[in-house]
């Protein structure tokens, strides 16, 4: 028996290679699988069934990686991870394993279709819970591992929707960290009429994007740039300030004041750090160029507390100029 079924794991394994091990029924239809082997193979655990019509390919367990796949595979072609689920799938929030969102085209689906999944013992046991969402519009899509994920902004667009507020900034903050947010491609998310627009709106004030110019700043740093963007404070950041044949790079840097911001976190504790930051200093103080230091702590208790600093500090070295 083993000889006769070894083929049919080979096909099994190349069906689902394209979707992370997942197998639709039509898949294995066309391939000669009917329904009783199917079945079959089920009983044999060569496969397990995740969705109706969807199984994955082997004994499972179903990790929330398997469910999403399945759940996209479900969906059909114009189907892509949607909301917080599109966010999880790239690592922007923690996974939640037993619910994924999935939208497809209106023409595809009229309404919202909730699905209970019951999980496997080796799973976990349970429910997981699959929601197909309607489209009401086109929206830009992305390949990401495999499967179709709507862009960054249109899934923050939904979790503003849903209310998820504690979500949605930890999944702002780390798109801009690793600079995944332009602010043309927001505004494109942000259409008339369209639920959590005015959410993103305010939250793009209070945290102005960074942009992906500046994926280099720890974020430390890039909090306290969207502080400075948000107050209309000008500043260079991360470029090179010329000194003689040498150059520094100051975090932050104010031109007409000669000011360089450092912001200095745990990295900066060590002697051989604090030497090179020293050093930094003197060399930009040889052009006139003075040196003030926030730790990142200081930035993250209260940015806006030490932006008022900054712009003491500008005030006065514009004075001692005149």
């Amino acid at each position: 028996m083993p000889d006769a079924i070894d083929p049919i794991l080979a096909t099994l394994a190349a069906l689902g290679a394209e979707h992370g091990g997942c197998v639709s029924v039509d898949a294995l239809r066309n391939s000669a699988v009917s329904g009783r082997r199917a079945q079959s193979l089920r009983d044999r655990a060569a496969l397990t069934l995740v969705v109706p019509k969807v199984s994955i390919v082997g004994p499972g367990p179903i990790t929330p990686i398997a469910l999403a796949n399945a759940a996209a595979l479900r969906g059909g072609g114009s189907a892509r991870l949607d909301g917080r689920t599109g966010l999880e799938w790239r690592g922007l929030l923690d996974a939640r394993p037993t619910h994924v969102t999935v939208s497809v085209r209106r023409s595809h689906l009229a309404m919202r279709q909730r699905l209970q999944v019951r999980l496997p013992v080796s799973s976990g046991g349970g429910l997981a819970v699959i929601e197909f969402v309607p489209r009401r519009r086109r929206q830009p899509a992305e390949h990401v591992n495999g499967v179709a994920v709507a862009s960054v902004p249109d899934c923050l667009v939904m979790l503003a929707a849903d209310e998820s507020w504690k979500d949605l900034n930890a999944a702002w903050r780390e798109a801009d960290f690793r600079g995944l947010l332009n602010q043309r491609q927001v505004e494109e998310a942000l259409g008339k009429g369209i639920t959590g627009s005015r959410a993103i709106r305010e939250l793009m004030a209070r945290h102005p994007i960074v942009g992906e110019d500046h994926k280099l700043l720890s974020r430390a740093e890039r909090h306290l740039v969207a502080g400075l963007v948000r107050r209309g404070v000008a500043a260079v950041i991360n470029a090179p300030v010329a000194v003689g044949r040498r150059t520094a790079w100051p975090d932050v840097y104010f031109p007409e004041a000669l000011l360089a911001v450092e912001c200095d976190g745990g990295g900066h504790d060590s002697p051989a750090r604090q030497a090179e930051d020293i050093a930094r200093a003197a060399l930009l103080a040889t052009i006139g160029i003075e040196t003030r230091r926030f730790a990142d702590v200081e930035v993250w208790r209260d940015v806006d507390a030490c932006i008022d600093q900054i712009e003491l500090w500008i005030a006065a070295r514009r004075i001692a100029a005149a």
